[in-house]
């Protein structure tokens, strides 16, 4: 699975799939290289599978699992740039409910910075 791995100066992970379909043959690999980034505690990733236009069931759990994992660790996995039958899978399957999706990087990284501004007012806040 080719893909490429960029760290903002957020601490946001950026990685981008160039492989066309996400299948069990390179699920593993998906896995591998998700659960290293959701496992370093309070990451947030964007997973941009613009290029994808075909994820299998296997995929499917993987990017479950990984996502249980990031909230576990204080992070999160947002997903970017559906393809139409991929979108028609996340709506089949309802994940269009637990992941947060967005049609561009800049949109992901607009709502992350939302979300740190909510954060750290809420912190003001509560001090």
């Amino acid at each position: 699975m080719e893909h490429t791995i960029k760290i903002t100066g957020q601490g946001t992970v950026m990685v981008t799939i160039f492989s066309e379909r996400l299948t069990r043959k390179n699920a593993g690999q998906l896995r591998s290289t998700l659960e290293r980034l959701a496992s370093s505690g309070g990451r947030n990733i964007v997973l941009d599978i613009l290029r994808t236009s075909y994820v299998d069931v296997s995929c499917i759990g993987v990017l479950v699992d990984s996502l249980k994992l990031a909230r576990e660790s204080g992070g999160d996995i947002l997903l970017v740039g559906f393809q139409p039958s991929v979108r028609a899978v996340f709506e089949l399957t309802r994940l269009y409910r637990v992941f947060d999706v967005f049609d561009s990087e800049s949109q992901a990284m607009d709502y992350l910075d939302g979300f740190r501004d909510s954060v750290a007012f809420a912190n003001m806040a509560a001090s």
